[in-house]
């Protein structure tokens, strides 16, 4: 043979082994598909059921978890990558019945493709109510407080976490609801007195052990078609992480906050692993500035508090530090992270980039909006409409309260000397810009109050600031579609609006609920880059919610895991849809961890 020959060939063999032992997993792992029908023990066949692959062994292991839904027959069709774990069941779950897990599967060829998976009715409404989702008795928390609470309660408890979950329904005595709503008010609700005064009989009376009216049982079927969706999802963090923001990076990874361990974290969807880094130290004490308070955000650990990230055009990661008072950057090349001060003003919360390349964000606490240029490195702060006097000296002062406070750490004396309390004005004093986007029209620059139920405009130019009263209470997150039409959810309205930033017209759409009467609290909220439909996150039901505004109608995707909060949603370049379950405390999420979770629409191996 001659020797170039020789040398090619040699060549070719060993790219052809280099390859085989660089992806082992997808050459000589196999995709399975197990196909199956669930039925209820009656043999009806049910539609718009979950079924979930998961680790025998471990049920709560979920890096390589897969979910699918059942079809209007009953019938699944779910396909297994085969990444190494061979030691798995199916569950399957519906509202109205008990959860059902099969018996080991088998990984040969043939042997899933006629499964059936059974399903037993509750035994009692009771035992049915108790697994019913936060919605089913948040209504009954909303009834017991009264319209003269209500609002209050869902600004200043919903935002943080689910009302009604299965850990707060334990029965509980009035006296030891009250030590943990100081503690709840030691972590950042702003409570007025008198409902600080009430809200232990309330939460008492409402969970007291007694089971839910029929009408908030759901029925059979939700609002739809049965949807055709593969949902994946990985843990993150432990029971005292708080990763409420994701984002998704250029190179295909998601990268997610932890605000309560101060710790970014890396997931690659495919390989299905996370990297890890911690923030560095910067002196501060735990909870930053927030160090006055008992447990700021409700955690214990961390000093800068990571929340809201953006990804700039060269791929650097920049973040808010609510809790330290600074912006922070990250870049995967390196793996360094840089800190910038912002001295003037207190809890910088929502990151957005014009078409400039500056970084605007929101400063919840001080009702204001800084930009950042990171050329430059310099800040300019822009003092948004105050409503008034007491609100406008509330914001001025919540800084100094807090540094002078930091002497005197977890005494709760930031909420004791701070004017919601001085005045009784309660949370209305603190405004709370927190969402905030730029339109890809004209590139204003626009905010939503939280709690004064505005949005507003800044010019780009000349900083001049309009702002807009609108027809729904609690606005959360805010996302402008590419035709320029701004999308607002509303938290107390139970709905998203549309806002026509042109004829200046607001347009709201209610959320589909599980049952009559139900409240649903969307906060996260964004628009998916090809289709434009919007996404929406029903904080009370454990749903995503997809609303295609070209016809006005909404679709229903149940998630695989109960308990589960948004606060943001970001999309692959694949078109997945993702999310973070950053329910407070995470101990409460089903599995007792945080995760982030993809949904793929139209799954290839629906039936």
């Amino acid at each position: 043979m001659p020797y170039k020959t020789f040398f090619f060939y040699m060549l070719y063999l060993s790219f052809i082994l280099g390859f085989l032992f660089a992806f082992p997993q997808r050459i000589f792992s196999k995709d399975y598909i197990i196909r199956g029908t669930v039925k209820s023990s009656e043999g009806k066949k049910i539609p718009q059921a979950l079924v979930t692959l998961m680790s025998s062994s471990d049920r709560e292991r979920s890096l390589f978890f897969a979910t699918v839904y059942t079809d209007d027959n009953g019938a699944f069709s779910i396909n297994w990558g085969g990444y190494g774990i061979e030691d798995i069941i199916l569950r399957s779950r519906h509202y109205l019945y008990q959860d059902f897990f099969s018996s080991s599967i088998s990984l040969k060829d043939g042997e899933n493709s006629d499964l059936t998976l059974e399903m037993k009715p509750y035994l009692s409404f009771k035992d049915l109510a108790e697994k019913l989702p936060s919605s089913s008795h948040y209504q009954k928390l909303l009834a017991a407080s009264g319209e003269k609470f209500s609002q209050e309660i869902m600004t200043q408890c919903a935002v943080c976490h689910q009302l009604g979950t299965a850990q707060m329904r334990k029965p509980r005595d009035a006296k030891v609801w009250r030590d943990i709503v100081l503690r709840m008010e030691g972590m950042g609700a702003l409570l007025t007195d008198d409902l600080l005064d009430k809200l232990p009989d309330i939460f008492s009376q409402t969970y007291d052990g007694s089971s839910l009216a029929l009408d908030q049982a759901p029925g059979l079927r939700l609002p739809g078609p049965s949807p055709k969706a593969t949902i994946r999802e990985w843990a993150v963090g432990n029971q005292k992480s708080n990763i409420q923001n994701i984002v998704v990076h250029q190179n295909g990874l998601i990268y997610a906050a932890d605000m309560g361990l101060d710790r970014l974290y890396a997931l690659d969807p495919v390989a299905g692993k996370i990297e890890t880094w911690h923030v560095p130290e910067s002196g501060v004490p735990v909870g930053g500035r927030f160090s006055g308070f008992l447990e700021p955000q409700g955690t214990t650990e961390a000093q800068h508090g990571l929340l809201s990230l953006q990804v700039s055009s060269t791929g650097v990661i920049w973040m808010t530090s609510a809790l330290s008072g600074e912006i922070q950057s990250f870049d995967p090349k390196d793996q360094k992270f840089m800190r910038f001060p912002v001295k003037s003003g207190v809890y910088p919360h929502t990151l957005r980039f014009d078409q400039q390349g500056r970084l605007w964000f929101s400063l919840a606490y001080s009702n204001q909006v800084g930009v950042f240029d990171p050329v430059t490195q310099g800040i300019t702060f822009i003092t948004l409409p105050s409503g008034g006097f007491i609100s406008w000296l509330s914001n001025f002062l919540f800084g100094v309260i807090l540094d002078l406070s930091s002497y005197f750490p977890q005494k709760n004396y930031p909420i004791k000397m701070s004017f919601p309390k001085l005045t009784g004005f309660g949370y209305k004093v603190f405004p709370f810009p927190a969402a905030l986007d730029i339109s890809p029209v004209d590139g204003s620059i626009w905010y939503a109050k939280l709690h004064a139920d505005k949005i507003g405009r800044i010019d780009p130019i000349t900083f001049a600031i309009e702002e807009i009263e609108l027809p729904l209470k609690g606005p959360g997150s805010m996302r402008f579609a590419k035709d320029g039409i701004l999308w607002i959810s509303s938290m107390l309205g139970s709905a998203i609006m549309k806002y026509d930033t042109v004829q200046k017209t607001c347009t709201p759409f209610s959320l589909p609920t599980l049952a009559g009467g139900q409240h649903e609290t969307p906060y996260a909220l964004n628009i998916h880059p090809q289709t434009q439909d919007v996404w929406i996150a029903a904080g009370s039901s454990d749903r995503l919610v997809r609303f295609n505004p070209k016809n006005e109608e909404m679709s229903s995707y149940p998630l695989p895991t109960r308990v589960t909060l948004m606060h943001s949603i970001d999309f692959r370049a694949d078109g997945d849809v993702c999310a973070s379950y950053s329910n407070l405390p995470a101990s409460s999420i089903e599995g007792g961890r945080p995760k982030i979770m993809c949904l793929k629409t139209q799954a290839p191996n629906n039936p």
